[in-house]
């Protein structure tokens, strides 16, 4: 695929012809939502779960879309057999639509619907192998971080700070308590019970998170989702971040410490290989996660 696709309120565009309003207030407030759906050898991967999140969000901020889930699972369907992408991402943005700029939410909007679908490029596999490094930040967010909002603005900025401390990303933490990576999931290995925190407003649900908590116990795994704090974080001999794109990526140093040994760890090398099976169709449970 030469250019990206685009399916832009109710048309397909050309990539260098897609367009919106100085008015929409995605682009004046990030008055918004999104989502990132995978595609796996040629089907959506968790595709169902991916819209109930979207329709939270959506609930969440009072933006009504009058589309079904059948509708945009046929448009996106569409997209990906066009496209003749074996793997793909889809992205879907969600914004309340263009108005004159006024903080009063206009009763009559129609909302701007983009889905963009492009080439998957895994990052390369020494990541997954070798692990990577982060550093903790002030998580100086707002308080509803369950929703995923399109103004990613204090994400970036905690990338940059990570980037300038020459690792490669970080984690956010509350108080002294770890909510979650600035695109990803935590999980930490703490006295042979896997620990990732609770899905309360305080972090974004990961359906990668959620499918990593279903396989892990369906191997016996003890695991546990409750509040974890930043010194048994760092006390932890394992631990990894996941999301849709990254999958299950280790995490061998925070704040210049080494986690564990400083490589990585068997439950994180069992999980990886278990969550690729299930991504790739080699597990049970395959039919229901897509």
């Amino acid at each position: 695929m030469n250019q990206p696709l685009v399916w832009m309120n109710g048309h397909f565009v050309e990539y260098g012809s897609a367009k919106v309003s100085v008015e929409d207030r995605g682009f004046q407030f990030c008055d918004g939502i999104y989502e990132v759906v995978r595609a796996v050898e040629g089907r959506f991967y968790g595709f169902q779960q991916h819209l109930e999140r979207m329709r939270r969000s959506l609930h969440s901020v009072e933006i009504e879309v009058l589309m079904s889930d059948s509708e945009f699972q046929g448009i996106a369907d569409q997209m990906l057999a066009e496209s003749h992408e074996r793997d793909a991402t889809l992205y879907v943005q969600i914004t309340r639509g263009a108005a004159p700029r006024s903080h009063v939410i206009p009763r009559e909007i129609t909302p701007t619907i983009i889905m963009i679908l492009r080439s998957f490029h895994p990052v390369d596999e020494s990541v997954h192998s070798n692990g990577i490094k982060v550093i903790a930040v002030k998580d100086e967010r707002w308080a509803r971080c369950d929703i995923k909002l399109t103004g990613l603005l204090p994400n970036i900025l905690a990338r940059e700070k990570a980037r300038r401390a020459g690792v490669d990303d970080a984690i956010f933490v509350r108080e002294g308590w770890v909510a979650e990576g600035t695109s990803t999931n935590v999980f930490a290995v703490c006295n042979d019970v896997l620990v990732t925190p609770l899905a309360d407003h305080r972090i974004l649900r990961g359906i990668t998170r959620d499918a990593v908590l279903t396989l892990a116990r369906e191997r016996k795994v003890n695991t546990a989702e409750r509040d974890l704090s930043i010194s048994d974080l760092k006390a932890a001999p394992e631990v990894f971040l996941t999301s849709t794109t990254m999958e299950v990526l280790p995490v061998v140093e925070i704040d210049h410490l080494p986690v564990g040994t400083g490589q990585v760890g068997p439950m994180t090398k069992r999980l990886l290989g278990g969550y690729r099976d299930v991504l790739h169709g080699r597990a049970a449970g395959e039919s229901n996660a897509r």
